[in-house]
C-alpha cells in the first residue's frame, strides 16, 4: 500500500511531461474541408511525400534521446495533432530504416542462409536466426526486465522495517524519511523500466512478425511445382496469419524463462529473513507446483500438433472446393462436400477442446499454487515454533502477492512455449521446401538486344522424372513491341509455355532469356 501511494508523484511527473512535451510544435492546418472527397488510404499523397526529398519525415522515435524515450515525449507532436483534429495517413511519420519490414527480412534471411552455407549437412534453425537478428533488442529488454524485477521486491523487503518504525522501534535518525524516499525511488524506477520493457518487447514482436511474414511470402513465390502440390495457398496464408503471429507474440514471454527463477530466489531470500528455516517448505511447495504441470504441458503440445494438422487439412479442402465451385454446382455435390467439411471442422473442434482442457488443468494448478505455498509456509513456521511478527507476516504476504503473478502466468508461458515450438517447426519445414532454380531464366541487360523473350531449343516438363517432356524443342523469339497471341486447344501447352517464360516449370534443356523493361 505504501508503494502504491509512493507511485502517485511519479505518475503526476509523467503526466506533466506529456502535457509540456506538446509545446513548441508549429502546425499549420487548412480550412478547406475536402476530406470527404479523398480516398480512405491517401496512397498518392504518401507516395508523393516519399518521392519528394523535402517532404520525407521519419518518426522521431529513431533519434529520440534518453529523456524522451524514458518519458515517451517523442509521441507528443503526434498526440497534439490528434487532439486538434482526426489523424490522417499523411500525419503518420515514416518508420525508421531499422524498423521497416525490408530491414528485418534481410537480417533474418541473411542469418538463416548463413547457417545453410556453413553447415550444409545440418538443417538451419529458424529460432537461432531470429535470436541472432534481434539479440540486441532482446538484451536491452532483458536489462529492463531484470531491473524491474529487482526493484519490485524492495517494497516487500522494507515493509517489515516500516512496520517496526510505525510501532516505535526507530533504528536510526530520519529513518522514516529514508524509508519513504527509498519506496518512492524504487516505485519510480519500476514504473519507468516497466514502460520501456513493454514497449521494447512489443517492438521486437513486430520486427519478428514483419521479417517472418516477408520470408514466408517470398518463399511462396519461389516454390517449385512439386512443393506447391503439398502447400496450397490456404496453408501459406495460415502460416502468415497464425504461426507467424504466435512466434511474434512469444516476445512477451521470452524473458519469463529466466525471470521466474530470479523472482523465486528473491522471494525465498525475503521469506528466509521473516520465517527462517520454513523457507525450505516454500521452495518444495513451489517446485511441486511447477512439476505438476510438466506432463500436462507435454500433453498440450501433442494436442496442439494435432489441432494445427487438422486446421491445415480443412483449409486445404476448403480452398479446393472454392476453386472448383463451378464443378460442384454442375454436379450438385454441394451437400456432400458440405458434410465433408463439417466433419473435418468437428475433428478440428475435438482437438481444440482437448487442448483447452489441458490448458485449463495447468491454469487450475497454478492459480491455486500461491494459496498452497502460503499455507505450507506459515504452517511449517508454526509447527517449527517460529515467531511470526506483524512486520514479518506483512512482508511475507507482500512477497507472495508479487510472486503470485509470475506463478499464475506460468501456465500461459508453458502453453506459449508449446505453441511457439509447433509454429517454428511448421515454418522451418515450409522454408526448407524446394525452390525454383535461379538459372531457370537469364535476365539480359536492357539495351543489349532488341528481343524481349528468346527461347532456344527449350524442353520443359512439370515432372522431371517423366520420360516425355511437357514441351520440347521450343524455338521462340519475341521482339520488343510485338503483340503475340498463343493459340491452341485445351491441354496443348499454352499455360506451360507462359510458365516456361516465367521460370515456373523445370527446364530440361535449352535456354530462356528475357529482357523486359521495368516500370519506374
Amino acid at each position: 500500500m505504501v508503494a502504491n501511494f509512493a507511485s502517485l508523484p511519479a505518475l503526476g511527473f509523467l503526466c506533466l511531461v506529456g502535457v509540456m512535451g506538446s509545446s513548441g510544435v508549429d502546425l499549420e492546418f487548412s480550412d478547406d474541408d475536402t476530406g470527404v472527397h479523398e480516398p480512405l488510404l491517401l496512397g498518392g499523397q504518401r507516395r508523393g511525400a516519399e518521392e519528394e526529398p523535402g517532404c520525407l519525415r521519419v518518426t522521431p522515435y529513431g533519434d529520440a534521446g534518453i529523456l524522451s524515450l524514458a518519458t515517451l515525449s517523442w509521441l507528443s507532436p503526434l498526440l497534439s495533432v490528434g487532439a486538434k483534429r482526426p489523424l490522417e495517413l499523411a500525419d503518420i511519420p515514416l518508420l525508421a530504416h531499422k524498423d521497416r519490414a525490408k530491414f528485418c527480412y534481410k537480417a533474418m534471411s541473411s542469418h538463416y542462409e548463413r547457417q545453410r552455407l556453413e553447415c550444409p549437412d545440418k538443417e538451419p534453425s529458424l529460432a537461432w536466426a531470429i535470436l541472432k537478428s534481434f539479440w540486441r533488442e532482446a538484451a536491452i529488454n532483458g536489462a529492463f526486465a531484470a531491473v524491474n524485477t529487482v526493484v519490485s521486491y524492495v517494497g516487500p523487503y522494507l515493509i517489515s522495517y516500516f512496520v517496526d518504525y510505525l510501532s516505535g522501534k526507530i533504528a536510526f535518525p530520519h529513518e522514516g524519511y529514508i524509508l519513504a524516499s527509498v519506496f518512492f525511488v524504487s516505485k519510480l524506477i519500476e514504473t519507468l523500466t516497466a514502460r520501456q520493457w513493454y514497449l521494447g518487447v512489443d517492438v521486437m514482436g513486430i520486427h519478428v512478425k514483419s521479417g517472418l511474414t516477408a520470408m514466408v511470402y517470398r518463399k511462396g513465390l519461389r516454390l517449385s511445382n512439386a512443393s506447391k502440390q503439398s502447400h496450397t495457398s490456404g496453408e501459406i496464408v495460415n502460416y502468415m496469419a497464425v504461426d507467424v503471429q504466435r512466434v511474434g507474440d512469444y516476445a512477451w514471454y521470452f524473458h519469463d524463462i529466466w525471470m521466474l527463477p530470479l523472482q523465486i530466489i528473491l522471494a525465498l531470500a525475503i521469506l528466509y529473513k521473516n520465517v527462517g528455516i520454513a523457507t525450505v517448505s516454500t521452495l518444495i511447495a513451489t517446485a511441486l507446483s511447477i512439476a505438476a504441470s510438466v506432463p500436462v504441458a507435454k500433453l498440450q503440445e501433442h494436442y496442439q500438433d494435432k489441432l494445427m494438422a487438422a486446421k491445415d487439412e480443412r483449409m486445404r479442402k476448403t480452398a479446393e472446393c472454392l476453386k472448383s465451385m463451378r464443378i460442384l454446382k454442375l454436379q450438385a455435390w454441394e451437400d456432400r462436400y458440405r458434410i465433408m467439411l463439417e466433419e473435418m471442422r468437428n475433428v478440428e473442434c475435438r482437438w481444440l477442446k482437448w487442448a483447452l482442457y489441458s490448458q485449463a488443468a495447468v491454469t487450475f494448478v497454478f492459480w491455486s499454487s500461491p494459496i498452497f505455498v502460503s499455507v505450507i509456509t506459515f504452517g511449517t513456521c508454526i509447527l517449527l515454533g517460529g515467531e511470526l511478527t506483524a512486520g514479518g507476516v506483512l512482508s511475507a504476504l507482500a512477497t507472495f502477492r508479487i510472486l503470485q503473478e509470475p506463478l499464475r502466468n506460468f501456465p500461459d508461458l508453458i502453453s506459449m512455449i508449446a505453441q511457439t515450438r509447433v509454429s517454428l517447426d511448421r515454418l522451418s519445414h515450409f522454408l526448407r521446401q524446394e525452390e525454383l532454380p535461379d538459372d531457370a531464366t537469364i535476365s539480359v541487360p536492357q539495351g543489349s538486344t532488341d528481343k524481349a523473350i528468346d527461347i532456344k531449343d527449350g524442353s520443359f516438363s512439370w515432372n522431371p522424372s517423366c520420360s516425355t517432356p511437357t514441351l520440347s524443342h521450343i524455338q521462340l523469339s519475341v521482339v520488343r513491341g510485338m503483340r503475340v497471341a498463343v493459340c491452341g486447344v485445351i491441354g496443348s501447352g499454352k499455360s506451360s509455355l507462359l510458365s516456361s517464360i516465367l521460370g515456373e516449370i523445370p527446364r530440361l534443356s535449352g535456354q530462356v532469356s528475357t529482357c523486359i523493361k521495368k516500370k519506374s
